[in-house]
């Protein structure tokens, strides 16, 4: 079993002002819930697309090494560390000429493996035995796909107007889901599960 944790504390991708100006909503009052829907919006593009969109250190935990897929986009200097419980229980880490990653497409994960004629050293059978320490995630350098904003903003001006149960139909129409799924359908990355 593979456990995923991020620390993302950057600012949302899309701004309260951004969203205000985008709906056309000159109160202030609910300020603290447009923010909240910002967040679900953009968590949910998130899982949709596999993709971190909030710059972020992620911290993979895994009994035992394997091939295993990154959270794309990969920064540059990404992999920090890799930390693995040794035979004898002590914790050391993996040099890195052991790995390497295959990130050579938009619409799969990256991959870490193991660098030609390499092997991933023996660890402890223990669970949790191994932890990729790593960056991901859009920067300014490397800014978000306007697409992938726009479903944000257009999401989050639907849950913002339509407040009924995501079941009543007419809030589906007056969203028009299939649509705004396009905008993010080229960002998707592709999981092997």
């Amino acid at each position: 079993m593979i456990k995923v944790s991020v620390d993302a504390t950057a600012a949302e991708p899309v701004s309260l002002s951004e969203i205000t100006e985008h709906a056309r909503i000159d109160s202030t009052s609910e300020d603290a819930y447009i923010s909240a829907l910002i967040s679900v919006a953009r968590a949910n593009a998130e899982n949709k697309t596999h993709r971190l969109l909030r710059p972020g250190a992620v911290s993979m935990t895994m009994d035992s090494f394997r091939p295993v897929e990154l959270l794309s986009p990969l920064r540059e200097t990404s992999v920090m560390s890799i930390q693995y419980v040794d035979s004898t229980g002590g914790v050391s880490l993996v040099d890195t000429t052991v790995y390497e990653i295959h990130d050579d497409s938009d619409t799969r994960p990256a991959l870490l493996t193991t660098a030609y004629g390499q092997t991933w050293p023996s660890v402890q059978n223990v669970k949790g035995a191994v932890t990729i320490s790593y960056l991901a995630g859009y920067t300014s350098s490397s800014p978000i796909p306007e697409p992938i904003k726009q479903w944000i903003r257009l999401t989050v001006t639907g849950m913002y107007e339509n407040r009924t149960s995501i079941n009543d139909p007419s809030a589906n129409a007056a969203l028009g889901y299939q649509f705004l799924d396009g905008l993010l359908e080229p960002y998707v990355i592709h999981v092997v599960e």
